[in-house]
């Protein structure tokens, strides 16, 4: 009876340590599935705060783009702001590519920005800072944006000077993670990323000439080429001058002086320059000024061709796929027959220049000023007492009358006829013009400068930036 008591109590011994065994891997079950669960949830938020900043820097890099549009790259490149350094770091050296950033990585993941930020510190001196030294506030987080020189100079590698019109453009996202992940006063965890861009301006239609065609020859628009001696193409760089200043005929240097008219065909010989220069009558020569002699008529192909982007011009194909996309980013647009009369027309001014889009004919009586680009795909017939800074591109009909009242053009004009087949195909023929009144054109590379700044700039790169790659010399290209 012993023996069978104790064999009962052994039983029950073992049956309790297997229930206990049973509760204790009950219990690790359940803390792994709440570790997992917190990992996973953790590896959730994570990503999603990821993504939050990936979206908010890349609408910074919209902004920055947006912000651009107009403005020269090495303006942007020297201005700077004064941004609290929030960490302890000491400000990366220019040639680190770390010092493209606008804040450091490290503050970027850990400063709460939504508070002032109390910690005394140094502000750095950040060159190319683009928006408020806080960030710009976006879907509950921030971005961060700076322009960098793409160190294009050979000999000087001024950091602030922009020569071949490309920019590193680098913006930084930031998003909060959870309110509970707060580490001290002033910090934070925040998900962060980082994208770079190098942005290139479109300079195709940067052509030295205040008058220039392309064509194999050009016809009248109407009687003749030119009436009257009361017109006036001037190649004289008037880069420095003002209106008044060049209105007024003071004396400007010779250097930068470029045909008045400049010829472009590219399918050899063309007959343009003959054509202009037996058309003109005796006293009419010396109402075109410029290199190359009286009257100042050049063939201008080869400096064309050796452009920065102007060569694109030759292809009309590109010509006609850029009539078609420009009117998408037009600030004033025309559909159809346009007529602008009356008073007190304005197409932008110097201080805010516009991208005026006439998608047909234009027929302008009136008076006013424009600065920027405008651009007129059919006739465009210029009678009015109307002045404008920066580029008109006649393209597409390529069918241009200037005459009737004072008119000042101080930039550049580029006339063309392109034409479309009904395979989609674009092609060059013959453009038409006839200039008459006191019709003047000046010759101002910066005023054809600041028209083509507003043309959509060109992403010639796009990437995201880990912080470990900040931390190598490795130039990225």
């Amino acid at each position: 009876m012993a023996n069978q008591d104790a064999l009962q109590n052994s039983e029950r011994g073992a049956a309790l340590i297997l229930a206990l065994i049973g509760l204790m891997l009950l219990t690790l079950l359940g803390l792994a599935a709440a570790l997992s669960s917190s990992i996973e949830y953790n590896i959730s938020n994570h990503y999603v705060t990821s993504q939050q900043a990936l979206a908010i820097a890349d609408s910074g890099l919209n902004f920055g783009k947006s912000y651009l549009r107009g403005r020269d790259f090495s303006g942007v490149l020297k201005q700077y702001a004064l941004v609290p350094a929030y960490t302890s770091e000491t400000q990366p050296a220019e040639e680190a590519l770390a010092a493209r950033n606008p804040i450091t990585s490290l503050a970027a993941r850990s400063i709460d920005f939504s508070i002032p930020f109390s910690t005394p510190v140094t502000p750095w001196k950040v060159y190319g800072f683009i928006g408020p030294t806080s960030g710009a506030p976006l879907g509950g987080g921030r971005y961060f944006l700076k322009l960098t020189d793409n160190k294009d100079e050979t000999e000087t590698n001024d950091p602030y000077a922009d020569i071949d019109h490309k920019s590193y453009l680098r913006s930084i996202g930031i998003y909060r993670t959870l309110t509970s992940d707060k580490v001290s006063p002033g910090r934070v965890q925040a998900s962060v990323a980082v994208i770079e861009v190098l942005l290139k301006r479109d300079l195709s239609f940067e052509i030295a000439s205040p008058f220039a065609l392309y064509g194999p020859d050009v016809n009248p628009a109407q009687n003749n080429l030119f009436d009257g001696n009361s017109f006036l193409i001037d190649g004289y760089n008037h880069n420095g001058m003002t209106r008044d200043q060049i209105l007024g005929g003071d004396d400007h240097p010779e250097t930068g002086a470029v045909s008045g008219v400049g010829s472009i065909f590219n399918g050899g010989d063309g007959d343009t320059v003959s054509t202009i220069e037996q058309s003109l009558a005796k006293n009419q020569e010396n109402n075109i000024t410029g290199a190359g002699g009286t009257p100042s008529v050049g063939d201008i192909t080869d400096t064309v061709k050796n452009g920065v982007d102007s060569a694109n011009v030759l292809d009309p194909n590109f010509v006609g796929k850029f009539i078609s996309t420009i009117k998408n980013y037009a600030d004033i647009s025309y559909a159809g027959n346009t007529a602008l009369s009356g008073n007190n027309i304005v197409l932008g001014t110097a201080s805010e220049p516009k991208v005026t889009v006439v998608n047909g004919n234009l027929s302008l009586s009136g008076s006013g000023s424009g600065a920027g680009i405008l651009i007129v795909t059919g006739e465009f017939d210029f009678s009015g007492s109307f002045d404008y800074e920066g580029v008109i591109l006649v393209i597409g009909l390529g069918k241009l009358t200037l005459s009737g009242a004072n008119k000042s053009i101080i930039g550049g004009l580029y006339l063309a006829n392109v034409t479309k087949d009904g395979s989609g195909k674009y092609s060059y023929g013959t453009p038409s013009f006839s200039l008459g009144g006191n019709s003047n054109f000046y010759y101002k590379s910066d005023s054809i400068k600041m028209g083509l700044n507003l043309l959509p700039l060109k992403i010639l790169s796009w990437r995201e930036v880990p912080s470990e790659l900040d931390e190598t010399l490795v130039q990225f290209p």
